[in-house]
């Protein structure tokens, strides 16, 4: 049996959760045992992790007290050292406490996983503070990586740097639960009372890095257009209200629907026209591959990376453009765009290498084979 630690879920449930959460769900549990470890009072997914049969542990937050989190850490490792691999989900080399004393008190091997190309602070003081201890952390945190895995080759580069060897692992996504169902886009436009009107579609955390401002002026501008559209938001986070407040004062409220968290955006994405995502930067937006499994178009930010193209679905634009230009775009997307070949788009996805499963099958054949290689070498 493997035993690996996770770390890295929080108690929201973003991209890392998503991803987490998924392969987590269809990993061999009779080959791999998997605990977590989490910098919160409560991850996400946690009652679904412990039935299962994992452990979850918790550590203070660095932002919330540096000093207990690193004491706290050091605790545990000197406590739980039975592990093959520590495999450590995170966007920054900022914080590399817990690889160092992974390192110290373990033998495990140390997996860093890149989901990002920024920090989510943007400006100021605590931007600037991030910035320097990532750099002077970068060092000593690939010093305590045995194995340096992305999500995408933007996001390796931005944690590990240029020259280091990465092994991306694919976010993928339930193709066949993401495929177009034109009962279920009848089903849904009905609960939503859309009728015949377009509906552009976001599903994200409201946070700076979704850059929901800016969609909100887009779909004012689309509006101006015509009136024929709606804007569904799926998610929740700290800058819900502050875009609810822009949409009142953009006189588009009545037209948004802020739906919160949704744990079934393989319905919701059927109703959809196209997507809307004009992100100021990300690691690899599962979404939009789920979007394409679904055969929908998407308008993406140039700040994306172009390997979440894997269809004829995707169109970028720059976020030096004006809102008017992002909004006859989005238009021409979701006005000539037919439903009637939408459901092939899931194949394609598979057989891009994008299915969940197909990442599973990788994941499991790299930790198997290299605690295997492990076992020989020590012998």
């Amino acid at each position: 049996m493997l035993n690996i630690l996770i770390v890295g879920m929080m108690d929201v449930k973003g991209g890392i959760e998503q991803f987490v959460i998924q392969l987590f769900r269809r990993l061999d549990k009779s080959e791999i045992h998997c605990d977590f470890l989490c910098y919160c009072r409560k991850c996400a997914y946690e009652e679904e992790l412990l039935a299962a049969g994992s452990s979850v542990y918790h550590v203070t937050r660095r932002g919330e007290n540096p000093l207990r989190c690193r004491r706290e850490l050091k605790a545990f490792f000197r406590t739980h050292r039975d592990y093959d691999y520590i495999w450590i989900h995170t966007s920054s080399a900022s914080n590399c406490m817990g690889h160092i004393y992974a390192r110290r008190y373990t033998k495990a091997k140390i997996i860093s996983h890149s989901h990002g190309t920024h920090f989510d602070s943007r400006r100021g003081l605590i931007h600037a503070l991030h910035v320097f201890l990532h750099r002077s952390h970068q060092k000593r945190f690939l010093a305590c990586t045995d194995f340096c895995f992305a999500c995408s080759r933007a996001a390796g580069k931005w944690l590990f740097g240029a020259d280091c060897p990465v092994t991306i692992v694919r976010n993928g996504v339930d193709t066949q639960r993401f495929r177009f169902d034109s009962a279920e886009r009848a089903r849904v436009r009905e609960a939503f009372s859309l009728g015949a009107q377009k509906v552009i579609g976001h599903a994200g955390r409201f946070c700076t890095a979704k850059n929901h401002a800016f969609l909100l002026e887009i779909f004012a501008a689309v509006i101006r257009k015509s009136d024929d559209y709606r804007l569904f938001l799926a998610g929740e986070g700290e800058l819900l209200q502050a875009a609810k407040q822009k949409a009142a004062e953009l006189g588009i409220a009545d037209k948004v629907i802020f739906a919160g968290y949704r744990d079934d955006l393989h319905c919701i994405f059927q109703a959809f026209d196209v997507l809307l995502l004009p992100s100021l930067y990300e690691g690899f937006p599962i979404v939009a591959v789920e979007a394409q499994a679904c055969g929908l178009p998407c308008l993406l930010a140039d700040t994306i990376t172009r390997e979440v193209s894997v269809t004829d679905l995707v169109a970028y634009r720059s976020l030096t453009e004006p809102a008017q230009r992002w909004a006859e775009e989005v238009c021409a997307l979701a006005e000539g765009h037919t439903n009637n070949d939408r459901a092939r788009y899931c194949k394609i996805i598979a057989e891009n290498g994008y299915d969940i499963n197909e990442t599973v099958r990788e994941v499991e054949r790299f930790l198997l084979s290299h605690q295997r290689s492990g076992l020989e070498g020590e012998s």
